[in-house]
């Protein structure tokens, strides 16, 4: 039933992706300052 879940878990344990998510934050981040 937590097929998707664990998938998702999968995703935000490996380091790439967890990487271009902290980049991703970083850039809404500078984004909602210069707003």
């Amino acid at each position: 039933m937590s097929v998707p879940v664990s998938s998702a878990n999968l995703l935000f344990l490996s380091p790439l992706p967890r990487v271009i998510v902290q980049r991703l934050l970083v850039i809404l981040e500078i984004g909602g300052l210069n707003l």
